[in-house]
């Protein structure tokens, strides 16, 4: 053979392995993952098992959290009782003859501590005829008149037995070197509890008139915790009595407002975005 022959097949076999390495390149291309599998995913599989190792029990923990779960929802649904709704206690209208001030009030007595237990608990009344749950003092609705003399001192024990939060400010009341008893929630008291009690105590002095007291949490006053408050001014020895001209009665008229809606709803409608002064009153007659 001469040389060039022998280049040429050299040629030849350059070409059949050339022509080789084509083919298994391709047959890689389309290999199956069966087959050969890609570097790409042996480099994934090597990373997961290196931060991730494999664990003998793998599913050990989620069977013990599902037991977990299954054990405690069986105890809770066999030994925690159902939850029974029980019908509010009745509450009651207060006599009007509640609010007729006494001409025997004595204008002249000494200054004194006048004490009074307001017990505050929801019950279901009508006073219009439609029955709605509301927040009274004492069982009874309005809460109870407060007399007292100028000079006096009032002390006020406030039981809460409601659900809610509640506070009683006194409406006009000067209260002067004694501001930690206004009964402003967030302004110079925290409100009171459920459950809890709190006594407000302080001097009137330097006013008289007519005033009222209120619920001083969101609009609690509509649900019933108002009432009226009367300071006598001080008379004299021997000039005793409410008025110095003749009258055949004297008596509080309490005016307040009242919705069939319990006062909690209608204050997230009020304060709703967009609800801007829409005061909840009923639309004028057509």
């Amino acid at each position: 053979m001469t040389l060039t022959d022998r280049d040429e097949s050299f040629d030849l076999e350059d070409m059949s392995d050339q022509r080789q390495q084509e083919m298994e390149e391709v047959g890689l291309l389309y290999a199956t993952d069966n087959d050969t599998p890609s570097i790409s995913s042996n480099l994934s599989e090597h990373r997961e098992n290196c931060h991730h190792p494999k664990s003998p029990w793998p599913s050990t923990p989620k069977k013990i959290i599902s037991t977990l779960l299954i054990f405690f929802t069986l105890i809770f649904v066999i030994f925690i009782p159902p939850r029974i709704y029980h019908p509010l206690p009745p509450g009651k209208l207060r006599p009007e003859t509640d609010y007729i001030l006494t001409p025997t009030w004595s204008t002249t007595a000494p200054p004194t501590t006048r004490t009074y237990t307001f017990h505050i608990a929801q019950h279901e009344l009508s006073p219009d005829g439609v029955p709605r749950p509301m927040l009274l003092i004492n069982s009874t609705f309005p809460g109870p008149l407060l007399e007292l003399n100028t000079n006096d001192v009032l002390s006020v024990r406030v039981i809460n037995a409601s659900p809610s939060a509640t506070s009683i400010h006194w409406h006009g009341i000067f209260q002067n070197g004694s501001n930690w008893m206004d009964g402003t929630t967030g302004v110079m008291n925290c409100p009171i509890a459920p459950g809890q009690e709190f006594t407000y105590r302080f001097n009137v002095s330097g006013q008289t008139g007519t005033s009222w007291y209120h619920s001083h949490v969101g609009m609690q006053g509509s649900d019933g915790l108002v009432g009226p408050l009367i300071i006598h001014a001080r008379s004299k020895e021997g000039e005793d009595g409410l008025q110095k001209v003749p009258y055949k009665q004297d008596r509080v008229l309490l005016v307040s407002d009242h919705y069939y809606t319990p006062s909690p709803s209608l204050m997230h409608m009020y304060l709703s975005p967009g609800a801007e002064n829409a005061e909840p009153v009923p639309p004028p007659p057509c």
